[in-house]
């Protein structure tokens, strides 16, 4: 099949013409030359999961998962100058094949990476995620395209290449680099897909020394986001806010993860009202020392999959008062005149209050409904009561008085007898 728009030249042949006149020997080495492949293996990387994203400008993208695919290679001046499929036996076709269709951005949807318009993401945040091949985003790739036309960006999900592809002049090729990897195509999809190609390599940038690479049988990807549009991340509250001053504690729940890459786990606290995000922290899935408020939790996992928990709150009550006065003390030791009196506000329900002697184990004694304690004695000789105010979420406030303990008087008369008349003794 000729392609008249591809009249590149490298070592004066077309570089498609010099792809095809490689056929023959492709079909001979194929199978030998990919034990020896300098492509390693192609692998996939979650780049950003749409899973309640709350972003209104990615709202047309809630429920996609972008994912960058890599071809692994041996060496770091290895090139990769072309990703194909060939009509003879043996070669595997070139496709991207998504069930529930691919992401393609309405005045951004290119069919090569480089041809990305980048200035406009500023104003159009979702273009950057379109679906496309590239050979590593190589500037200029655009130029050596071998595509059939009824291959267009927005039915390269469903479509298949036969016989077409990427291709590049080896002196442009990208190389392998320090990371050993390069990027060979961007796809954004909302479940499962499928991924199958070939791949012409130069080892270590020598283009006399050829080596291919196909994906044999196509690299399935399961969506390890799924999981989450069936299951919340749920929350349990250990210690709730009963008292004015406490903090609340609660514990994440993670539900139905997906196993495939999920480490770490970061657990992210959000203040429901502005969104704002209050704590962040990794495979640490209790969150301490939080104060009143409404709040939600998010999860993101090693493939940046990500689902939140159903909004939650905590209400501090109203901090509990009291205060008591002693109103009398006891002044004679046959009147008991010791009176206390309590005032207090706030706390939750109705208070329990009591008074305890030091001296008592029992069950303490009730002020009256004045909320007075009156006629207070000693115990034992013993004037110290502790006074306790307790609401019904067990927070308590607690005083001591210390009464007074009249001793009785008691009057002692000696009586002596006068030795003399007049000595008055």
């Amino acid at each position: 099949m000729q392609h008249p728009e591809n009249e590149i030249l490298s070592l004066g042949l077309c570089w498609k013409n010099a792809l095809i006149l490689t056929n023959v020997a492709l079909y001979l080495f194929l199978l030998p030359s990919l034990m020896q492949a300098q492509i390693l293996d192609i692998t996939w990387e979650v780049d950003t999961a749409f899973y309640e994203a709350g972003d209104t400008a990615f709202v047309d993208l809630e429920g996609f998962v972008t994912y960058d695919i890599y071809a692994n290679f041996e060496g770091e001046d290895d090139k990769l100058v072309s990703i194909f499929s060939e009509s003879i036996p043996g070669t595997p076709s070139m496709f991207v094949n998504a069930p529930c269709g691919c992401f393609n951005p309405e005045g951004g949807d290119v069919l090569l990476g480089a041809n990305q318009f980048e200035a406009g993401f500023a104003l159009f945040p979702e273009w950057e995620y379109d679906t496309y091949w590239t050979l590593d985003k190589t500037a200029g790739e655009g130029f050596a395209i071998a595509i059939p036309s009824d291959y267009p960006p927005e039915n390269m999900c469903s479509n298949v290449i036969i016989d077409g592809g990427v291709y590049i002049v080896p002196t442009d090729a990208p190389t392998a680099g320090e990371d050993l990897k390069m990027l060979i195509a961007q796809v954004t999809t909302c479940g499962d897909f499928s991924l199958s190609a070939c791949f012409q390599v130069f080892v270590g940038g020598d283009n006399q020394d050829i080596q291919y690479y196909c994906i044999d049988p196509p690299l399935e990807i399961e969506n390890p986001c799924a999981n989450y549009l069936t299951s919340d991340t749920q929350i349990e509250v250990m210690q709730d806010i009963d008292c004015y001053g406490d903090l609340a504690v609660v514990d994440v729940v993670v539900v139905d993860v997906d196993a495939n890459g999920v480490q770490p786990i970061t657990c992210e606290l959000y203040n429901a009202i502005d969104q704002s995000l209050v704590a962040s922290q990794v495979d640490n899935f209790t969150f301490s020392q939080i104060p009143e408020g409404e709040y939600y939790v998010a999860i993101v996992d090693g493939n940046t999959c990500r689902d939140t928990s159903d909004t939650f709150g905590f209400t501090e009550p109203l901090e509990l008062l009291a205060s008591w006065e002693l109103l009398e003390d006891n002044v004679c030791a046959d009147a008991l005149t010791a009176s206390v009196e309590l005032t207090f506000e706030g706390g939750t329900g109705t208070p329990d209050i009591v008074a305890f002697s030091a001296e008592n184990v029992g069950s303490g004694l009730a002020p009256n409904g004045d909320y007075q304690w009156l006629e207070l004695d000693c115990v034992n000789g013993n004037g110290e009561w502790e006074f306790q105010v307790e609401d019904e979420n067990g927070c308590q406030v607690d005083t001591i008085i210390t009464i007074s303990c009249i001793e009785p008087l008691e009057l002692e008369v000696t009586a002596t007898d006068i030795t003399c008349f007049d000595y008055n003794d």
